[in-house]
């Protein structure tokens, strides 16, 4: 029985091009969310931190760049020409700031027989191939490589930064996947890397006795047929765009949350100064009964022998009435208006809660379906 293998570099919408990319390639390969589809338990961590990629990244830019960094900024006349943060220059560019590499060794077709308790003996085939990819591409430093075990098939993700020197223009040292991979030199890596399986396969007898990795598809880095691989590019853009479209409502969530935070402040506030002004004169009510001098004299002759017991002059109610209506009357309004406003977001805010949870289970399901019909194994 034939079956395939798979070392595929990473690219296009799938290239770690940015740090906002570094940190989705660390949620999924660390398994860093929840999902009926995956299982943190059964990853295994061979190289990198548990918790996240960047951090090991980070350390990389430091040990590998610093040095070229301060030799450039020294050489700047100009303040504007200096970078502050290599990592983050690159991010901001046009180049990749690291590469993920995919290894694959069989598909679901293959696995599906086998005991899912022997899958994760590969653990030493997948560290063979490690070191084997690290004796022929000393350049490229792994920052993580993680096994999932909890897919259709066994695969490893492997992220890194490949470091190329002797550039004229720029730091002499920098970040470059193109010159570190170029396409002779992938074509030759894969063979190595495919001849590296093949010896590695007899230490498991009980998975491979009898079995042969399929021939290369000439000019291709993996054993996935064409057309299956662009539907699974197709599902896998899909899928990355509704994952965006969650990230967005969840930043309009926290913002319409935090702006709730602020409305209740302003609450607290507005009441407690609408206590404060009440406690400063009798009855509002009573004085705003008194809206002009007619009402006053009507007020005076009413209840005239009560204020003059009291010794209030009548000129003070008009004082009052422009005090209550600059003062007081506004904070009123304004609490009606706060109130609304609570109520249109903490609508608002469910709606959004709704949103997200329904997206999310679209992009599930989306990966589901295209696990079992086009993905064959290379899901990631």
């Amino acid at each position: 029985m034939a079956f395939s293998y798979s070392f595929h570099l990473s690219s296009k919408a799938h290239a770690i091009s940015t740090i906002a990319k570094i940190g989705q390639a660390s949620r999924h390969n660390l398994r860093d969310y929840k999902s009926v589809d995956y299982d943190k338990e059964n990853i295994h961590v061979l190289i990198g931190e548990e918790k996240t990629i960047l951090q090991s990244i980070q350390e990389i830019y430091y040990d590998e760049f610093d040095e070229a960094l301060k030799k450039y900024n020294d050489k700047q006349k100009r303040e504007d020409r200096k970078i502050d943060d290599y990592l983050k220059h690159i991010s901001n560019s046009k180049a990749d700031v690291g590469a993920e590499i995919i290894i694959q060794v069989g598909d679901k077709d293959f696995w599906e027989d086998i005991d899912k308790e022997n899958w994760s003996q590969l653990d030493g085939l997948f560290e063979k191939q490690i070191d084997k990819l690290k004796e022929l591409v000393p350049e490229f430093r792994i920052a993580s490589a993680v096994v999932h075990y909890d897919e259709s098939s066994p695969h490893m993700h492997i992220v890194g930064v490949p470091v190329a020197e002797g550039f004229k223009k720029g730091l002499e040292k920098q970040v470059s996947k193109t010159k570190v991979f170029t396409k002779d030199r992938l074509s030759s890596l894969q063979d190595e890397m495919r001849s590296n399986v093949e010896l590695c396969m007899k230490s498991y007898p009980d998975i491979f006795e009898n079995k042969k990795l399929k021939e290369k598809e000439k000019g291709r880095n993996k054993d996935i047929p064409k057309h299956k691989l662009n539907e699974y590019y197709e599902m896998e853009q899909k899928k990355e765009n509704l994952k965006k479209e969650i990230d967005q409502r969840q930043v309009e969530k926290d913002t319409l949350e935090s702006e709730l935070y602020s409305i209740h402040a302003n609450i607290t506030e507005v009441k407690q100064d609408f206590k404060a002004a009440a406690k400063e004169m009798p009855s509002i009510d009573y004085f705003m009964k008194a809206r002009d001098p007619k009402t006053i004299e009507t007020v005076k002759k009413k209840d005239g022998t009560f204020w003059q017991r009291v010794g209030f002059d009548f000129k003070v109610i008009l004082k009052m009435q422009n005090w209550i209506k600059k003062y007081i009357l506004p904070l009123q309004e304004k609490e009606k208006q706060i109130d609304k406003r609570i109520e249109y977001v903490q609508e608002r805010s469910k709606s959004v809660l709704a949103d997200i949870k329904a997206k999310g289970t679209r992009t599930n399901k989306t990966a589901s379906k295209q696990a079992e019909r086009s993905k064959k194994g290379h899901e990631r």
